[in-house]
């Protein structure tokens, strides 16, 4: 009953039968997606990966300044290869019609200021979907935001994000909108939970 094959890691890039483990899931009909952090994505790979089946992939973005993703990815230069290959890739697109690229993110002490032009990069870049994570396994609290933190996103960073959104096309404005609000959301847990 499986209908969809998601290729994650560590970084699958980094394996070399990637082309291979993507025909083997469209062989079997299953809807395939790679999560990547673009450091190895070129266009010529690109195009491998697309001829080999794939219907989407998530790259990585952290952050529209690019010595805080370089940071928050432990390499310099991640960035640039980030958001070329989601420019790559959007490109690709134009050829294989059933294709999809998709860029993921997470919010943390280190970019939650600048959230909402995190959304506009991911959109002018060409994603079409973005998967937002809360950050998970901090124990010591390093990155995580405080109560303080949390209140200033939801009154300050949150209305400029709707701002944004209600600027999109109108078949994802609502849906847009709606999860944007709901980030650190009372009705699931309190700010000091969520904390």
């Amino acid at each position: 009953g499986v209908e969809r094959f998601d290729i994650s890691g560590g970084e699958p890039t980094l394996y070399k039968q990637l082309p291979d483990l993507i025909k083997i899931g469209r062989d079997y009909g299953w809807f395939t997606n790679v999560n990547s952090n673009g450091s190895l994505i070129n266009e010529k790979y690109a195009d491998k990966l697309l001829k080999a089946g794939l219907n989407s992939i998530h790259i990585s973005l952290y952050s529209p300044i690019p010595e805080v993703h370089d940071n928050m990815r432990g390499s310099k230069g991640m960035w640039k290869k980030a958001t070329e290959a989601i420019s790559i890739f959007a490109e690709l697109e134009k050829k294989y019609t059933n294709f999809k690229v998709r860029t993921q993110t997470l919010i943390c002490r280190e970019n939650y200021k600048s959230f909402a032009e995190l959304l506009e990069l991911h959109y002018k870049l060409g994603s079409h979907s973005i998967a937002l994570s809360y950050l998970e396994g901090d124990f010591e609290k390093k990155y995580l935001l405080n109560e303080n933190e949390i209140k200033y996103f939801k009154e300050n960073i949150i209305p400029k994000a709707v701002d944004f959104c209600g600027k999109l096309d109108i078949n994802v404005r609502d849906r847009a909108i709606h999860v944007i609000k709901n980030i650190f959301s009372e009705n699931t847990l309190s700010i000091s939970e969520w904390a």
